[in-house]
């Protein structure tokens, strides 16, 4: 029940019926609104081959945010894939500035809980 000293917020919300690329730059154009209405400056992103950065960078074109492309540590690139050079070239172009693998950003995010499974 609503009282006059109530108040609403109101928020979009995206779904997608089905999971893949296609949704991708959707997704990453309502990231880019949402950053700039909240005054976001910093945005990580996964990317395995360099091509979500890429799209990135072009999303966030004309905005002042640090974009940071998290991809998979090299022990499996031969399972997924490595970072593309030219991809991620395509996107440090774009202005698309920091690749870091997930296992380094885990070191720096929680360094006491990755050391703690090291032997």
């Amino acid at each position: 029940m609503l009282t006059e000293a109530t108040e609403m917020i109101e928020r979009k919300l995206i779904l997608f019926e089905k999971p893949g690329r296609e949704c991708t730059g959707p997704c990453l154009a309502a990231a880019a609104e949402r950053a700039r209405a909240l005054g976001i400056r910093q945005v990580v992103l996964a990317t395995t081959s360099g091509q979500t950065a890429l799209e990135a960078a072009e999303a966030f074109a004309g905005q002042e945010v640090r974009l940071v492309g998290v991809h998979l540590m090299a022990g499996v690139w031969a399972k997924y894939a490595a970072p593309d050079p030219a991809k991620v070239a395509a996107a440090e172009a774009k202005r698309m500035r920091d690749f870091i693998d997930q296992d380094s950003l885990l070191r720096l995010l929680m360094p006491d809980a990755v050391s703690a499974f090291q032997p």
